[in-house]
């Protein structure tokens, strides 16, 4: 082989050699970038699992704080309910007292106390007995033993009878109050009595024996209705009934705690009907009114301008491609 062929293979090994050594540090480089890569992508993907967790626990300490201000919320509103009806009740029973000069011969304590009994052997909520004791009130004639009597009357009468506790106690009141007249509004109710009984009635009430007379009317709703508001109580629904009573009790509050709270209430009332808050109010209100009227304005300008732009489409588009060729002339 000539010498110029000898240095034409030599050359052209060498570039091979080199070319190979490139590949090679080139391959090299990729391992290391991938290697590199993986390192990143995983580092990026322990990064979204640490920020998919943060994200969840955040979701979750969301969701227990929303769960805990409802049920806050709730609770108050529940507290709230129950003790303004209470105290609705009180307030009325007492007003009742007052107003008759106490003539049932009976205290608000000695009151609460029966209302508490009737509930826990009856259907009825010791709120609503307390409301119908308050109509009873208003029944002069009526009077100590012969009061609580008529109480337990009137719950048995409206559980037998399907009536309201307040229509219940209006019609026993109107009979013991004046006797030889109820019996005969009772007669048209449906209850009756022989004449035997209105007879004695009649004799009681002309010798002014009024509590005898309510006795045998009395005894007669007994006869017929006793034990009917126990009954009902006696029953699963009797029992889920009592059960609710027994909750709602739970929310009534009493004492300092109502006081405080109403006295706040009052201060609250008083503050916002200051002259100078209303008027304040009155002024926001009036500067709100008056931006939305800017507002409404504004968009009303746009809507035109728009209105316009699309009836005058073509002309607006003839102007802007003459005014285009004259700029580029």
């Amino acid at each position: 082989m000539t010498d110029l062929a000898r240095l034409g293979i030599e050359v052209d090994t060498s570039q091979i050699t080199q070319a190979d050594k490139k590949l090679d540090q080139l391959g090299g480089s990729a391992g290391v970038a991938a290697k590199k890569t993986k390192r990143a992508t995983d580092g990026m993907s322990s990064g979204y699992s640490n920020a998919g967790k943060a994200i969840a626990l955040a979701k979750a300490a969301l969701v227990s704080f929303i769960a805990v201000t409802a049920t806050a919320v709730m609770a108050i509103r529940r507290f709230i309910s129950g003790t303004s009806e209470a105290e609705a009740a009180q307030a009325q029973l007492a007003s009742a007292i007052i107003s008759t000069g106490g003539a049932a011969n009976r205290s608000q304590g000695q009151l609460n106390a029966f209302a508490a009994e009737l509930q826990s052997v009856t259907n009825f909520g010791d709120e609503a007995i307390n409301a119908m004791q308050g109509v009873l009130l208003t029944f002069t004639q009526i009077e100590g033993a012969t009061f609580d009597r008529a109480t337990s009357a009137i719950l048995d009468l409206s559980t037998a009878m399907g009536t309201d506790l307040k229509s219940s106690a209006l019609q026993v009141g109107k009979a013991l109050n004046d006797p030889i007249l109820g019996m005969t509004a009772l007669s048209r109710s449906g209850i009756q009595f022989t004449e035997a009984q209105k007879d004695t009635v009649a004799a009681m009430v002309e010798m002014n024996d009024v509590a005898g007379a309510q006795a045998i009317i009395l005894k007669e709703l007994e006869t017929q209705f006793g034990g009917s508001a126990a009954a009902a109580r006696d029953t699963l629904g009797g029992a889920l009934t009592s059960l609710g009573n027994a909750w709602g009790d739970l929310f009534e509050l009493t004492g300092p705690a109502t006081q405080s709270l109403k006295v706040a209430v009052e201060g609250l009332i008083t503050a916002i009907s200051d002259p100078r808050f209303v008027g304040a109010v009155s002024a926001i209100g009036t500067a709100l009114f008056g931006m939305l009227e800017v507002g409404i304005k504004a968009m009303t300008g746009l809507s035109s301008g728009v209105a316009f732009l699309a009836e005058n489409i073509d002309s607006v588009s003839g102007i802007a491609i003459a005014a285009a060729a004259a700029l580029t002339v």
